[in-house]
């Protein structure tokens, strides 16, 4: 016997095999089973989705020799003939090849005549937006008032293509995309019925690749099946389609955390080994970016949404170790590399750049997205505060003041770290303990790990064990309200004295000047 396919081998024989689509079923069986059966369908869609499928089994439903149902015998000889494709009263057009207004008025004769072997004559036109202007301007009439023995499908995947004025004379169908369960579940009843050994964890990746089209969904399967010489396995469709498994994104995860470049390089050999699709790699990337991100948001809530959202709960531990800025920037600089793979002079070299970017990048510190949410979100939270290990006798503080401005200068502090310290205002300095009240606006940059960096370079500074404490609220006197303060008196008092200069006054005397504004320069900080 011929070999077939398995996209025509497992067509849809009747409404009930057709995978997804219930809308469009349900509304095609009702007018069938009330007999208020239009003259003229319009199916669009993308590819692979059952739109000349659908019209097949519509004009099986027209032809029976049972008469018109919504559920055709499949033995009757119209059934079968529509079947192999071999019923004179189906007549099949491809648009795109048959564009010229010559072709379609030709068709067109021929609609004046009875069916020859069926109930209907039925036109099948594919693709049917590619036809020209005069084509369809051929078509409008016979497709506004068909005889009764003719009725017309058309299916296009570019409906945007088609005049109003035929679109008006159908009865339009949108299909949409099969999701990758309905692909997965079809795609298991077949290999179980050619009984084909397989391994589940290799029909996921087929059912994304074929992004919603089920005659994809059919090659590929057919395509590892002969790879891995009748055996469906999941080494096979990863080489097949360049796939990369879950382990490797989470090294690739695991090396972003813990910021080691030569991770990174040691996973790039592996990538390449396998024929891995570096497109797909940061795709796959990207997805897991969007549900940590995910997690971060639902999870601080709820956790009844995380399996309804098909979310993979392993990484939650990484959604745990960033915040939600560090997540949405590493998304960030992902996309932006994902569009500029096309211009790196290897797929590979782009994608390692973006890695590489990721890295560069990196924020200073991360926290613990719990403690992050409840010091952005509870204002009312008044302090972090991080014991630290105090001997049991210390000399005692010389005095209990001090010159917080000058010392911040003195701790080497940078970044964030540096920011919190110079909106924080000393309220207390003891002989082991420092307490700050932090500027209410400026709560941000409040987080346990920055505070930590600041405790330890205040003990290293004083070369003993100091607790320190930061509470939010008004503040009046922090370094950074105290050099705004200041660069505003000198900023006002050196106006005043290029406004007085002799040689300033000349000018604006002579043409007119004005002092615009003026710029003071910090010398003792360059």
């Amino acid at each position: 016997m011929t070999y077939q396919v398995f996209a025509r081998k497992w067509r849809p024989k009747s409404f009930a095999d057709l995978v997804g689509q219930d809308p469009i079923k349900l509304a095609i069986y009702h007018s069938l089973k009330s007999g208020r059966i239009h003259h003229a369908y319009l199916f669009c869609g993308t590819r692979g989705v059952g739109k000349t499928t659908l019209g097949r089994l519509l004009a099986k439903c027209l032809n029976c020799e049972q008469g018109v149902t919504p559920e055709p015998c499949g033995v009757c000889t119209a059934c079968l003939a529509i079947d192999s494709g071999h019923f004179m009263d189906l007549i099949e057009v491809d648009a795109a090849s048959k564009t010229r207004v010559e072709d379609t008025r030709e068709l067109l004769d021929n609609v004046q005549y009875a069916p020859t072997q069926g109930r209907y004559k039925i036109y099948l036109i594919d693709e049917v937006h590619m036809l020209s202007t005069h084509s369809f301007n051929a078509l409008l009439k016979t497709l506004e008032e068909p005889p009764e023995h003719v009725k017309f499908i058309l299916a296009t995947t570019d409906p945007e293509k088609i005049p109003a004025t035929i679109l008006s004379r159908c009865l339009k169908f949108i299909l949409r995309p099969i999701s990758e369960p309905l692909i997965i579940g079809h795609l298991i009843k077949i290999l179980e019925k050619e009984n084909i050994a397989f391994e589940k964890t290799a029909l996921s990746p087929l059912a994304v690749a074929a992004q919603g089209s089920m005659r994809d969904a059919l090659s590929l399967l057919e395509q590892a099946v002969l790879v891995g010489e009748g055996v469906l396995a999941n080494k096979d469709v990863q080489q097949l389609l360049g796939w990369v498994a879950p382990e490797i994104i989470h090294a690739i995860l695991d090396a972003i955390l813990k910021k080691d470049t030569s991770l990174i390089f040691k996973i790039m050999p592996n990538l390449v080994e396998m024929g891995a699709d570096f497109t797909q790699v940061l795709d796959s990337l990207l997805e897991a970016f969007y549900q940590i991100s995910l997690i971060q948001h639902v999870l601080p809530v709820t956790t009844e949404y995380l399996s309804e959202l098909g979310i993979a709960l392993e990484l939650k531990f990484y959604a745990e170790q960033w915040n939600l800025e560090s997540t949405q920037l590493f998304y960030q600089i992902g996309l932006v590399g994902k569009q500029e793979l096309a211009y790196a002079p290897t797929q590979r070299i782009g994608f390692e750049m973006t890695l590489l970017r990721i890295l560069a990048f990196y924020p200073e510190n991360t926290q613990n997205l719990a403690l992050d949410n409840l010091l952005l979100d509870n204002p009312s939270v008044q302090a972090v505060s991080i014991p630290a290990v105090i001997p049991a006798v210390m000399p005692a503080a010389e005095n209990n003041s001090l010159d917080w401005p000058s010392l911040i200068n003195k701790l080497a502090l940078v970044g964030f770290t540096k920011m919190l310290a110079n909106n924080c205002e000393l309220s207390y300095f003891g002989e082991s303990e420092m307490r700050f009240t932090l500027d209410k606006s400026q709560q941000v940059c409040l987080t346990a790990e920055r505070q930590k960096v600041l405790q330890e370079a205040i003990s290293h500074y004083f070369n003993k064990p100091v607790q320190i404490k930061i509470v939010l609220g008004e503040v009046t006197q922090t370094p950074m309200q105290l050099d705004i303060q200041s660069k505003k008196i000198r900023t006002e008092e050196s106006l005043q004295c290029i406004q007085n200069d002799p040689l300033i006054q000349n000018l604006v005397q002579t043409f007119g000047a004005e002092v615009e504004a003026i710029t003071v320069l910090d010398i003792d900080k360059k």
